[in-house]
Formats: C-alpha cells, sequence, structure tokens
C-alpha cells in the first residue's frame, strides 16, 4: 500500500500543493522535504517565486495550449524518464514527483496541483506546507478520525467515510530548520 501525501507551499494566503503518491511518510518525503528547504539561502526569493507559480490541477487534459509546459519541462529535465504519452498534468509531472527542487530553482513556473487532497485525511496520510506567509515548514498528519480542537486552514468538514482534514503536528521556522537527525527524533513524539 502506497503511503500517500501533499507537499509544496502556502504563500500569500494561497496552497500550491502537489501529490505524492508513495513514500510520504516523514523518514522519506519528510526528510526529502526538509533537505531542499534547509539548502535554500534566500527566503524572499523563494516566495517570489512561489507566488508566480501558475497552479494547475494534476487532472487538467494536456492540449496544444499546454505545449508550453511541456517545452519548459524537456528545456530543465530533458533527461527524465517520462511517460511515454502523458494525459494529464499528474502524468506529466509524475517523474518529478516529490521534489520542491525544480520550484525553488525558478526552472518550473507551473505545478501541477492537488491543493485537495490535504482535505481527506483517510488518504492524504502526511503533508509538508513551506508556509512562505509565516515563515514556517509546517507537517501534517492524516487518518483523523475525530475534529481538531485547533482552528484549521483546511475546516472541518468530516469526509463520507468518517475522516477529518489532514492535522498540522508539528511547525519549524524556516530561518531554523532542523537537521535531518533532528527531525527523526522529532517524529518519535508525534502521534
Amino acid at each position: 500500500m502506497s503511503t500517500r501525501g501533499i507537499y509544496g507551499f502556502h504563500v500569500n494566503g494561497t496552497d500550491k500543493l502537489a501529490y505524492n503518491h508513495a513514500d510520504s511518510y516523514p523518514q522519506q518525503l519528510g526528510l526529502n522535504i526538509l533537505g531542499e528547504l534547509n539548502a535554500v539561502t534566500d527566503w524572499n526569493q523563494v516566495k517570489q517565486l512561489a507566488s508566480d507559480l501558475i497552479p494547475i490541477h494534476e487532472t487538467r487534459p494536456l492540449d496544444a495550449n499546454s505545449e508550453i509546459f511541456q517545452a519548459e519541462l524537456r528545456r530543465h529535465y530533458d533527461g527524465l524518464n517520462e511517460i511515454k504519452r502523458p494525459h494529464t498534468f499528474y502524468d506529466l509531472m509524475r517523474p518529478l514527483q516529490g521534489k520542491l527542487e525544480p520550484y525553488l530553482s525558478g526552472k518550473l513556473s507551473f505545478m501541477a496541483t492537488a491543493n485537495e487532497f490535504i482535505d481527506d485525511s483517510l488518504f492524504c496520510e502526511w503533508g509538508y506546507i513551506a508556509n512562505l506567509d509565516s515563515q514556517k515548514l509546517e507537517v501534517y498528519r492524516g487518518l483523523q478520525k475525530s475534529r481538531t480542537i485547533e482552528e484549521s486552514r483546511y475546516g472541518g468538514d468530516v469526509t463520507r467515510q468518517g475522516y477529518y482534514p489532514c492535522k498540522q503536528i508539528a511547525s519549524y521556522a524556516l530561518s531554523q530548520l532542523p537537521t535531518g537527525d533532528s527531525f527523526l527524533e522529532d517524529t518519535l513524539k508525534w502521534k
């Protein structure tokens, strides 16, 4: 069974979140995202890049109008093991799933988004969001069977299966992110 999750940015009051299909637990996707964020030297530049990102829902079919995005992807990531005939933006971006580098570096001007995925914690088990408004890395946990007491920007609606949106369980100042080892130690305390 895949451990699915979400990662991305919250900037200017807006989410730009991408879906991750497998290995979204802290020891894998969490460490990858943390490592990429620890390499950032200019958070103002990252905020501008994230603000400028064009969100395109991952289920949007590819058509003649999306050729510019496909060309941009090929220009910067020509060696990707691409799906032979991508039909959607999800298919197009699948080889880069779980990576913030294309956006942190400014190589890509668009992001295949799945912002609503965090709302259903039965399926979204982990989330890692660089909140560029509050300057924090937020960590979210899925499988929430009860409403959170704290106010959440993802609301408190329950799904048909009885699950609430993912719950924020930790946050770190972007200017003082932990090392990978410290992050892994913290995961032992999360419930």
